[in-house]
């Protein structure tokens, strides 16, 4: 992923230790509820500002990419964050 690769990582990524829990704190900070889990609502925003998604069906898209249940865990969190792209596609997916 480009963003990772202008920043020295290569390969295939793997979160350090130190980075794993920065991203943990985010995910729990996204879990409105505190239920371990988020999903759809919870993710809107921040993929759409950032913009890794561009609409709400993208975010489902990229959810569902991974979780067939509309609801993702922090292990599922880390799979979307190190998802490859296919062809003519974004970073995550999107095109």
């Amino acid at each position: 992923m480009k963003w990772y690769k202008c920043r020295g990582y290569t390969g295939p990524f793997k979160f350090k230790d130190d980075e794993i829990d920065e991203l943990k704190s985010y995910f729990n900070a996204l879990d409105d509820d505190g239920g371990g889990s988020i999903g759809v609502d919870e993710m809107e925003i921040p993929l759409v500002s950032l913009g890794i998604a561009g609409n709400r069906e993208q975010v489902e898209d990229i959810i569902l990419s991974v979780d067939d249940d509309g609801e993702i865990s922090f292990e599922e969190f880390l799979n979307i964050l190190t998802m490859k792209p296919a062809d003519g596609e974004s970073e995550l997916g999107i095109v």
